[in-house]
């Protein structure tokens, strides 16, 4: 379980529990609120967590503070005053930048008010009931609070359904009713008057303003490397090796280069199928970058029967969404990583085509008409929140589920990607449409900025990332041959990571897949709509409904069978 914040405010009496900040409040009405704050021990180095308590209030923070005042800024004086500072003024928590859950808790009104970071990438949960409010760094630890509080934790058959239909949790639901992810970038106000959700940063401001390709490549990058630069200081700072997340795409590799930059000595990671185009790429990028170069082997998927991750998820993702990430860190021991650094969000931001609807950014094609009646509603109204589709998708795709990969690397240190800060994010954004079209802006940048990364093939197209006609025909071909895999009644090991292939054709998996552990099967007592919606019908609807449907029963087992 992840370390963080957590705490309770209830008109109930608050059981004695860890060391933090304890006491009653009393609000307008004059009742009487009883209240625990705490902040649990970091897990990782890079990581520190500071509980400041005054005379009127209680303020918090915990994570990877990137561009702190000094590395071990929860010793310092000077942090406390500039955190009462920030945290006065709620819309100002993303002046710190980094993995970071924030608190400000008023002692005379009860209220209280708690930060994610921009990304979520330190993701916070909270509860509200007639009787007050609680909150924790994990679902399984908040489920701990909530219960011994004596309040109900029951399912919630909407979180179930979007899960199973889309390999993800949609928007603020949890699997438990009445528990909610704080989304990306937003603070959580709440009272003994009420509560509401806001994002702090509008993102539709200076939307697609940017017409100059020069204009554009200069602000990206110049962001861009900022991020960079504050995730090395990090790791030298603590004294933890530089290690950074390689596969055959460009993301990881512009990421690599830039790290590169700023320090000489990096290892690089690479997990995929032996003899994918990712394993032989990112060897050679990191032949060419002098890296020490460790590369992990998926074998025959044998890792998509480990349940494991669903922990880490807070059974709010698909299990195998980074199920493979976490079988390479457990596989390779001693690399004494800090922050590792990723090239994730990379693609939702300069993807060359931008969704314009909400609705084409999850749909619910092939989704069986019962189990799209149940999904249809709370995918409608996870996504209402977001401003237009490209933020729906960024807030939903790249940080609720993508970023998934930060969960998994708990136990061995902070995932971290340059991508996901929001200066990289809000220049990405500005740029018009029109120079995202046919990764002419990608490429663009690469070859101005960062020409060594077109040295080498784009996994994903088969050929260099150099602008010409010989690219577009690769991007014309790829496209073509994926629609055709589609149509094809078998799946060919194409991929680093072919699950479908793999389900169907290793043994091991095929027998886990074909007959379920009863005890995951007992679990549909606690979704008996959902169970009537998709019948026998998941087994037949592909490994992404099949694993979702088996998330679902592992977080159920473990959440509501106290």
């Amino acid at each position: 379980m992840r370390s963080g914040l957590e705490g309770v405010v209830s008109i109930d009496p608050v059981p004695v529990g860890e060391r933090g900040a304890t006491g009653t409040s009393r609000d307008a009405q004059g009742r009487s609120w009883h209240w625990r704050l705490h902040a649990s021990a970091p897990g990782h180095c890079v990581q520190g967590a500071l509980l400041h308590e005054k005379q009127f209030e209680v303020l918090g923070l915990h994570g990877t503070w990137m561009n702190a005042p000094k590395p071990e800024w929860w010793t310092c004086r000077d942090v406390k005053i500039l955190l009462e500072k920030t945290l006065s003024n709620w819309t100002q928590f993303d002046r710190l930048q980094g993995p970071l859950q924030g608190m400000r808790f008023n002692k005379r009104s009860a209220a209280m008010e708690l930060h994610v970071d921009f990304a979520r990438q330190h993701p916070l949960f909270f509860y509200e009931c007639g009787s007050g409010m609680a909150f924790a760094h994990s679902l399984w630890r908040l489920v701990e609070i909530v219960r011994s509080m004596g309040w109900i934790v029951k399912p919630d058959d909407k979180a179930s359904a979007l899960l199973v239909a889309h390999g993800a949790i949609l928007g603020s639901r949890t699997l438990v009713q009445g528990m909610s992810k704080l989304m990306p970038g937003h603070t959580w106000h709440w009272s003994p008057q009420g509560a509401s959700m806001r994002p702090r940063v509008d993102l539709t401001v200076n939307r697609h303003t940017v017409t100059d390709m020069s204009d554009a490549i200069e602000a990206v990058d110049s962001a861009f490397m900022s991020s960079v630069e504050a995730m090395v200081a990090i790791n030298r700072a603590h004294g933890c090796a530089q290690v950074n997340l390689l596969s055959g795409g460009l993301d990881s590799r512009l990421v690599l280069l830039a790290t590169k930059k700023y320090t000489p000595e990096v290892q690089s990671l690479c997990f995929a199928r032996t003899g994918s185009l990712d394993q032989t790429i990112a060897a050679e990028v990191a032949r060419a970058q002098g890296t020490r170069h460790h590369f992990h082997s998926l074998g025959n998927g044998e890792y998509m029967t480990l349940l494991a991750s669903v922990e880490d998820y807070d059974g709010t993702v698909n299990h195998l969404a980074s199920a493979h990430h976490r079988s390479a860190l457990m596989a390779i021991p001693g690399l004494d990583m800090g922050v590792l650094a990723s090239g994730q969000t990379a693609n939702v931001l300069f993807t060359d085509a931008a969704p314009q609807h909400k609705a084409e950014v999850f749909p619910l094609h092939g989704v069986p008409p019962e189990l799209r009646r149940l999904a249809s509603v709370a995918t409608q109204e996870a996504l209402a929140s977001s401003p237009d589709a490209h933020v729906a998708k960024l807030w939903n795709r790249s940080f609720l589920s993508t970023n998934s990969g930060a969960y998994s690397t708990r136990p061995w240190g902070v995932l971290w990607s340059p991508f996901a800060s929001l200066d990289v994010v809000r220049n990405a954004l500005a740029i018009h449409p029109t120079m995202l079209a046919n990764h002419r802006f990608y490429l663009s940048w690469l070859a101005k900025k960062h020409p060594q990364a077109q040295a080498h093939i784009w996994e994903r197209y088969q050929s260099r990332p150099v602008l010409g006609a010989a690219f577009q025909r690769a991007v014309w071909r790829a496209r073509w041959e994926a629609r055709i895999r589609q149509r094809l009644p078998w799946r060919p090991a194409h991929s680093m990571s072919p699950v479908s292939h793999w389900r169907d054709s290793t043994p091991k998996v095929k027998v886990w897949f074909d007959n379920p552990d009863p005890r995951l099967m007992a679990q549909w007592r606690h979704h008996p709509e959902l169970e009537a919606a998709v019948g026998a019908q998941w087994r037949s609807l592909g490994v992404t409904v099949e694993s979702s449907v088996l998330t679902l029963l592992e977080a159920s087992r473990l959440l509501f069978n106290p």
